[in-house]
């Protein structure tokens, strides 16, 4: 109430207080007589009458009190407020008849006090003034409830303390961008971020989502900020996402680092495995070699040397599938045919499974799937290595491995966990030695039970990257039954191109090569080759012998065949430096690792290779027309 509104009140009250005075003096004696007529200057400018009427109609609480604080009269909504009747309070002390008031404090003072006889308290602003009536000093009260008003403030503090304790910036702007009113998390955003909200604004996006940072340094916050237009302006929401993408990449390396682990393992027991069958390899092309240079039979010493070429490409092919295990990179999405690369995992899987599991594999109709070859060698693997940790030394039973294709609906898919329906490469790998422990996605967390520990929370990652589902239940023998949906590739099979196997190169047979290999049994098996058929070879076995060659004779050699791997300085390394020497010499890379990629612009063959493999490449790269690939293999 504002100074100006207080003094018409008083000048109300104390018009209406002459008029209850007089009706209080005549009450019981009937109606005053007529006053005489006044002056015209004194003459009341609204009827008495009006006042009591007025007094009578406020909605407001008025009240009139004597000097003894007694009640002289009170309106119609004071008698509410108090839940009173007008009997229980005139001619009474003003608070101590009806008990129901309480903080009331100096009566002259602008005071909130609380009503206590209602079922629901109430909260009255009460002002008064003091007037003075023919000499005596009586109090004029006006109270007013005030209960929702407050429970509205109540709220709206409430309201505003959350606001301020969040978490998430917010912000209220015009469209033009003018910040009305921001919390104490979006100041710091606003301080980067308010030229990016107002070129959104001025572009009309005003429903926009886009990130923003503040904070300098290597490590900035990142926030998403939404902006949602309302009817007079924009309300602005910046939301944290540091910690959120942090815990992201924190899981994804803790993923990485369950699948390294568990890849070691695996790579532990299938190289234990294998290290048996390379045994077997080996007595195999030693023994036909010593028959072969005992022999005088050329026909027995070509079905020898035969089996010596089929047990080479055997140890070959156990190199290789060591080789992929063993890389750390991820490899390519690329088309993989199943048919394919189950009946060349059977050797491996045996090996994980040991002698005394039986495995049985039926293929059925096959389509090419999407993805990363490894890992789903991997998947496999993984599955396998469950029944191998879970089994006991006198335990035997059986692994089926069911590979075909399905079709699924868009309700059966998702019942198994795919985004809808389509074609899609099933393989069911079945068990009766090692049950299941948990149900649902339990199945797959770390160390979940027996068998679980870390095979199935890789297999569970692998099958997710590659967009498919798995699912775990019990099998008819007490073992489990996991059965892996992939989706498979529907796109057009690349056209066929001409294979460096059925290539014909121009017969390159003269040249200079410089062969660099730190194993002397590829120095003399590449030299060997190529001498020949007529190079001229020289040898090098390390790269800084190789480089001093070059120096001495920069235009001499036509070809450098280096190996990557070498002691010092890298394979790389050395044709890096060789490039800055000559601008003749071209070079071919040899490797039998792939922990460490060739350069993509080098042409490559990998060990093990063939002397035919070898002449190949060796004459491809010498004769620039032919077609070019970046490896070649037996």
């Amino acid at each position: 109430m504002t100074a100006l509104d207080l003094v018409l009140l008083c000048l109300l009250l104390a018009a209406l207080g002459v008029g209850l005075a007089s009706l209080w003096r005549t009450r019981g004696r009937g109606l005053p007589a007529a006053p005489p007529r006044p002056a015209a200057a004194e003459r009341p400018l609204v009827p008495l009458d009006a006042y009591a009427l007025a007094f009578q109609a406020s909605r407001d609480g008025l009240y009139l009190l004597d000097e003894r604080q007694r009640y002289v009269d009170v309106n119609q909504a004071w008698l509410d407020l108090l839940g009173c009747a007008r009997e229980e309070l005139i001619g009474y002390r003003f608070g101590t008849q009806a008990g129901d008031l309480s903080g009331a404090g100096d009566l002259t003072e602008t005071s909130c006090v609380k009503v206590r006889r209602s079922d629901i308290p109430k909260t009255l602003e009460m002002s008064c003034v003091e007037i003075l009536l023919e000499g005596k000093r009586y109090t004029l009260g006006r109270a007013r409830d005030v209960t929702e008003r407050q429970e509205y403030q109540a709220r709206l503090e409430r309201l505003q303390a959350s606001v301020e304790a969040s978490t998430d910036g917010l912000f209220v702007c015009t469209r033009e961008g003018e910040v009305v009113y921001q919390n104490r998390a979006a100041r710091p955003w606003l301080e980067r971020g308010l030229a990016q909200v107002r070129w959104h604004l001025r572009q009309g996006q005003a429903n926009a989502r886009f990130e923003v940072r503040h904070g300098d340094g290597p490590s900035p916050r990142i926030g998403i900020l939404q902006l949602n237009p309302t009817a007079d302006g924009v309300v602005g929401c910046i939301r944290d996402e540091t910690e959120a993408r942090h815990s992201a990449e924190q899981r994804l390396l803790a993923e990485r680092r369950l699948h390294e682990v568990q890849r070691l393992r695996s790579l532990g027991i299938l190289a234990g495995r294998l290290a048996h069958d390379y045994n077997n390899l080996l007595t195999g092309i030693h023994g036909f070699a010593v028959l072969a240079s005992e022999c005088d039979d050329l026909d027995r010493i070509k079905r020898y040397l035969d089996k010596v070429l089929r047990s080479s490409a055997q140890a070959a092919s156990l190199t290789r599938q060591l080789r992929e295990f063993s890389s750390h990179k991820a490899g390519r999405f690329a088309r993989v045919e199943l048919g394919e690369l189950v009946p060349d995992l059977k050797r491996s899987l045996r090996g994980v499974l040991g002698e005394r599991v039986v495995l049985k594999v039926h293929l059925r109709r096959l389509a090419p799937v999407l993805g990363d070859e490894g890992q789903l060698r991997q998947l496999l693997l993984n599955l396998a290595l469950r029944v191998r940790e879970v089994m006991r030394e006198d335990d035997r039973g059986q692994v089926s491995l069911v590979v075909d294709q399905c079709e699924l609906g868009d309700e059966e898919a998702m019942a198994r966990g795919l985004p809808h329906g389509g074609t899609f490469a099933r393989i069911e790998f079945e068990d009766d030695l090692a049950p299941i422990v948990g149900e649902g996605l339990e199945v797959f967390e770390p160390f979940a039970g027996t068998g679980a520990g870390l095979g199935l929370p890789a297999a569970y990652g692998i099958v997710m990257r590659h967009g498919g589902a798995i699912q775990a239940a019990p099998s008819v023998g007490g073992g489990a039954r996991f059965t892996i949906f992939l989706p498979v590739d529907e796109s057009p099979a690349p056209e066929a191109q001409d294979d460096t196997r059925s290539y014909i190169p121009s017969p390159v047979t003269s040249g200079r090569v410089l062969v660099v290999d730190d194993e002397d049994i590829v120095l003399e098996l590449a030299a060997s080759v190529l001498r020949d058929i007529g190079f001229e070879v020289e040898t090098a076995t390390n790269g800084e012998r190789a480089l001093e060659m070059l120096r001495e004779r920069p235009e001499h050699f036509d070809l450098l065949l280096c190996d990557v791997i070498l002691p010092g300085r890298s394979g790389l390394e050395v044709v890096e430096e060789a490039k800055r020497i000559t601008e003749k010499t071209r070079f071919l890379l040899m490797t039998g690792y792939t922990g460490s990629a060739p350069a993509a612009d080098l042409p490559v063959v990998e060990k093990p290779f063939s002397p035919r493999s070898l002449l190949r490449r060796v004459q491809m790269t010498l004769e620039p027309s032919a077609p070019q690939r970046s490896s070649d293999a037996d």
